[in-house]
């Protein structure tokens, strides 16, 4: 027994020094294991990315290989990336088709926030909010967003895709559209410019007089010739936040008194009888000649087109919408948000079937970082841009450039080339910095201003439309549909009757009918409580 006894623990002490043998085996092997692995971490990472372009391809500018070099050395690894660019124009309809095949590439520019969040809640897309410890420069984004739960999060706090991010440290709330007006005419015969809608109206009258066969004002297609005067007079073409609350403007006294306008500068033939059916290069030819005078609204950017066009022998130049003193001050279409915040429209999506999920994030946020969102605005230093007493402009050699968002574009920044994964961050100070003053008419006075700078000096805090600061709520899909299967058709039909209320196929008489026609088409106003109700909830 006692022999037995001693051969069971010799066997037993034999195989506690085998067990001990295979763990000391077993870390070698890991120790191994993890000197592949890193070794791995230091190999190119290799991915997939299909992005939106707007005119030029980034690949192989000089801004875009620095981007490549900043993020190599922010992540800490060289990149190996098959690039996709796709045209914006073709990108929507590829972005839904690739979504829908569920075979994504490891990056998406994200057109349109809904898309993403209902792939996203199949498991298609990357829910990043389970990342956003990873993800500091966002995350300051997000933090200074108003209403960001409900324009970024979904109702279970998910987040299928980084928003669309815009830095405007200056606090600049100017605009870039509004009227534009022939200057060197309305000098020439001394005629105001106009500040008020009495003032707009007196100098068409006077310009038809001069030039009888003119029609003094005119409009592209975009945006419409009566949506200037809807500013003037406080309310908008659909629902909107008024301030205080979500209402639908079409059925407003103020949207009627807007039509009734334009249809009287209809009628004396003030407006050109083609507003609704020409082309916008039909508007260039009329404005650049002694057609037209006046546009109610539209993109500051055409005035310098048309002077260019012109070749110096007229002036255009770009006011503030006329007020109407009844609603006070006129407000601007568009006004800039201040600080840095995400627009939920576009942005940029992951796979959730890529790898590394941990290590894309870190990418993308490093794009929402001061040092990136300078380089892919401002561009290099030295090459595109200088710094005079701590502030950037762009060189001379851009800046003298007839179009210098034009003379960006072959580094890889400017208005047509974007370099990095868009959509990156825009930074507002270089997008004032590639506009050249222009004709200004503000406070009684003619000058040469940025027309960004300009709207926000003289137009100030109370030109800043409502609609423009509204609270972000999220409508779920079945709310959504609702909302589409109610007012689709009342919108098709006010747009129709918007037209005949102008060209005076429609009597105003009519208004109260049509008012009651709209009524009958949709519980337009069951929409408008529920999108209050959500409002209310998230102040």
């Amino acid at each position: 027994m006692k022999m037995f006894k001693r051969i069971q623990l010799a066997g037993s002490s034999a195989a506690v020094l085998l067990l001990l043998f295979a763990v000391v085996l077993s870390g070698c092997s890991s120790n191994t294991d993890q000197g592949s692995e890193t070794s791995d971490d230091k190999a190119p990472l290799k991915l997939s990315i299909m992005a939106g372009t707007f005119g030029s391809i980034p690949e192989n500018t000089e801004i875009q290989k620095e981007w490549q070099k900043r993020m190599e050395a922010y992540i800490g690894r060289p990149l190996d990336i098959d690039w996709k660019y796709i045209p914006w124009g073709e990108y929507g309809d590829k972005f839904k088709l690739t979504l829908a095949s569920g075979d994504l590439p490891d990056i998406m520019t994200n057109s349109g926030g809904e898309l993403a969040v209902q792939y996203g809640r199949q498991g298609i897309v990357l829910d990043i909010s389970k990342y956003l410890d990873q993800a500091p420069n966002y995350s300051k984004f997000l933090e200074s967003t108003p209403y960001v739960k409900t324009s970024m999060y979904t109702p279970e706090g998910n987040m299928y895709f980084f928003g669309d991010g815009w830095s405007n440290m200056d606090n600049n709330e100017g605009s870039v559209y509004g009227p534009l007006y022939r200057f060197d005419i309305f000098k020439k015969h001394d005629i105001k410019i106009p500040e008020t809608q009495d003032d707009f109206y007196a100098a068409a009258k006077k310009l038809k007089e001069l030039y009888p066969d003119s029609y003094p004002v005119n409009s592209f297609g975009w945006p419409k010739v009566e949506e200037g005067f809807l500013y003037s007079n406080h309310t908008n073409g659909g629902i909107y936040w008024d301030g205080t609350q979500f209402t639908y403007g079409a059925v407003s006294d103020a949207y009627k008194e807007s039509l009734m306008f334009v249809n009287k500068l209809y009628k004396e033939k003030l407006l050109d009888p083609e507003i609704i059916t020409q082309s916008d290069d039909q508007v260039k030819q009329k404005v650049t000649t002694v057609k037209s005078f006046m546009i109610p609204l539209s993109w500051y950017g055409f005035g310098d087109e048309f002077n260019s066009m012109a070749k110096g022998t007229m002036e255009w130049g770009a006011a503030l919408l006329p007020n109407n003193p009844k609603y006070g001050k006129a407000w601007k279409m568009e006004s800039v948000e201040p600080g840095k915040i995400i627009k939920p429209y576009n942005g940029v999506l992951i796979s959730a079937k890529a790898k590394n999920p941990e290590l894309l994030v870190k990418m993308i946020d490093y794009q929402y970082s001061d040092e990136m969102i300078d380089l892919v605005n401002w561009g290099i230093e030295g090459k595109t841009y200088e710094i005079k007493d701590g502030k950037k402009y762009f060189l001379p050699e851009i800046m003298n450039a007839e179009i210098p968002s034009k003379a960006l574009d072959p580094f890889g920044t400017g208005g047509d080339n974007r370099s990095g994964i868009v959509f990156t961050p825009q930074e507002f100070g270089s997008d004032i910095g590639k506009y050249k003053p222009m004709p200004f008419y503000a406070d009684g006075k003619y000058m040469k201003e940025i027309t960004f700078i300009a709207t926000n000096q003289y137009g100030g805090p109370e030109s800043i439309a409502p609609l423009d600061r509204a609270p972000k709520i999220f409508l779920s899909k079945e709310e959504q549909a609702k909302r589409n299967e109610t007012m689709t058709p009342i919108d098709t039909y006010v747009s129709e009757m918007v037209t005949k209320f102008i060209i005076g196929e429609k009597s105003f008489d009519e208004w109260d009918k049509y008012k009651e026609d709209i009524k009958k088409m949709g519980d337009y106003e069951s929409i408008l409580k529920m999108m209050n109700e959500k409002a209310a909830s998230i102040k």
